[in-house]
């Protein structure tokens, strides 16, 4: 563990209150929503669903459709394409406005992972304004949490690097050759644990979801791109409410550890980046004392300075070898 690093231990309080304030911001959520919805007076989005819906029964009359009917084939709609209903149709003053708790929970943690699917949003001007505040608030201590889990799981990716490199070097000699397997190696490990297989996972659960569709949802959520087109641990006919609460809990850290895990094989191959560019700006020219070589061939990078901070031509370094003298004025090892 790095000097300074946060245990486990210490990473847990961290954790809990992440979890309180999720737990409490859902309650919220789903109080401020249903409290000040006005069935009445439903947002401009969902007049408009129903103006069109009305007009469209207006313009078919003469078959005898009726708004329920059409209600009824826009929620079908809406199940094949989405897996479910996104939204109330109706807006009828009967028609309450009902948000499961663990429905709210779950959009409040796609707002402090920056993910935000868009499967769902505040239609209420209270719960936009709770919405700002609370991802204001959540997103740095998800940050946070983000950071400390993952310097943890970072060790984890060192040393399984640590102990790739023991390995193939018993049997290859290449450094640089090693280095880059290490690499790999901790790459498609990652991959695996965080994409393919949670993608095989998603395409048994989830319904009518290929083996591509899962990946894609995989990648785009773990790089909180957060397109919603696909969204694991929605209510379905076929999933009981339990199972369902627990899948949710479980996507839920699955979504929090790959973050952490990601952002820290990130860091791995950043770090073994800079080593290389390291090695490369401390590269030296030989030192040739008193050899006769011909060094007019000789491929330098560019910019290459000498020990004195001089600008080194391969012209120069070639006289140099030939000559023993710099034409930078001193007769010192480059």
């Amino acid at each position: 563990m790095g000097e300074g690093q946060a245990t486990w231990r210490q990473i847990l309080p961290v954790f809990i209150i992440f979890l309180v304030f999720l737990f409490a911001g859902a309650g919220i959520f789903k109080g401020l929503e249903e409290h000040f919805y006005d069935p009445g007076d439903p947002p401009p989005r969902r007049r408009k669903v129903e103006h069109v819906i009305q007009e469209f029964v207006q313009n078919v009359t003469s078959n005898g459709v009726t708004e329920d009917e059409v209600h009824s084939l826009v929620r079908q709609i809406e199940i094949a394409k989405h897996g479910r209903i996104l939204e109330q149709v109706s807006y009828q003053n009967d028609t309450s406005y009902n948000l499961d708790y663990m429905e709210s929970w779950y959009f409040c943690m796609t707002i402090v992972t920056t993910i935000g699917y868009g499967h769902m949003g505040p239609l209420t001007d209270a719960g936009k304004i709770f919405c700002c505040a609370y991802a204001f608030i959540g997103i740095p201590i998800c940050l946070i949490l983000l950071a400390l889990v993952g310097g943890q799981l970072g060790d984890a990716n060192r040393w399984m690097d640590k102990r790739v490199k023991e390995q193939l070097s018993k049997k290859i000699k290449n450094p640089g050759f090693i280095s880059i397997v290490g690499i790999l190696v901790s790459l498609i490990v990652m991959l695996s644990v965080f994409f393919f297989i949670p993608a095989l996972i998603f395409t048994l659960v989830e319904e009518d979801w290929s083996y591509l569709e899962a990946l894609y949802y995989c990648f785009i959520t773990l790089s909180t791109v957060g397109f919603g087109d696909f969204v694991a641990a929605l209510p379905s006919d076929t999933m009981a409410y339990a199972v369902n609460t627990i899948y949710k809990f479980v996507v839920f850290l699955w979504i929090m550890v790959g973050l952490t895990f990601l952002a820290g094989a990130l860091d791995l191959m950043v770090t073994k980046l800079k080593d290389l560019g390291s090695k490369v700006s401390d590269l030296d020219v030989p030192d040739i004392d008193g050899v006769n070589v011909d060094m007019a061939d000789l491929k330098l990078p560019k910019g290459l300075k000498s020990k004195m901070n001089k600008d080194i031509k391969p012209k120069e370094v070639s006289e140099w070898g030939k000559t023993g003298r710099y034409n930078g004025g001193f007769d010192t090892p480059l």
